[in-house]
């Protein structure tokens, strides 16, 4: 387990710590965090697991990102991977030289040729389409790619596919440059995303729970789908 319990576990006298230490020492769980992370001075991160030797390695770094710093370490868990993988083609269009292409079309003897001597429209469609095919294998041709499966998530909706988006395109900008004014910017649309997938799932779950409130049954089986049981 991994995450911000948001308790100074740095303060061994404060009795939420203390009551923490013990509620992990009752289910013979260990905290390798033992240094602060937060840019407050405190310990406010933990990483848990229930064997001694489950977690090495363990660093906390400023990434001058947030308030809180990463934390890296290396553990020992045997899982079965549940991912489903899939591979898809595409083609490369992003770097394709326009005006060449153009070019080619201008040079391609069925666009100079007049309708008359084509003997159906169906023929014409069908020569056009493999010039343009034609020109596409040579500039961008079809590439494979295996890609992981990721299930849909029924909250995931336009709103927050386009803030997403607006993130992601901060994020490599900041990258870029190293601008404070970018990193700002990044940093506020990181989090307004974080917050908007929260009440999303908030508001999908609730939806959920209300719909099934009157059928034990149908409450039951909701309760496991948004649980992951």
């Amino acid at each position: 387990m991994a995450g911000d319990v948001n308790i100074h576990l740095d303060d061994t006298q404060n009795p939420d710590t203390v009551l923490f230490v013990n509620v992990l020492a009752s289910f013979n769980l260990f905290q390798f965090v033992n240094s602060p992370t937060h840019n407050k001075g405190h310990t406010l991160d933990v990483v848990i697991c229930n064997n001694i030797d489950g977690c090495t390695n363990i660093s906390v770094t400023d990434v001058n990102l947030s308030d809180h710093y990463l934390i890296n370490g290396f553990f020992k868990y045997q899982f079965k991977p549940t991912s489903c993988f899939k591979t898809i083609q595409y083609r490369n269009l992003k770097y394709i030289d326009q005006n060449i292409v153009f070019n080619e079309l201008n040079e391609q003897q069925l666009l100079r040729t007049s309708h008359s001597t084509v003997q159906s429209f169906g023929e014409q469609v069908l020569s056009y389409n493999e010039m343009l095919t034609s020109i596409v294998n040579r500039h961008a041709p079809l590439q494979q790619k295996t890609i992981k499966e990721v299930p849909h998530a029924p909250w995931f909706d336009h709103e927050y596919r386009e803030l997403r988006k607006k993130r992601r395109k901060a994020e490599k900008l900041y990258q870029q440059t190293k601008l404070s004014v970018h990193k700002l910017n990044y940093i506020s649309l990181r989090k307004q995303t974080t917050t908007l997938s929260q009440q999303k799932k908030k508001l999908y779950a609730r939806t959920k729970i209300n719909e099934a409130s009157n059928d034990k049954k149908a409450l039951y089986s909701t309760l496991k789908m948004l649980t992951g049981q």
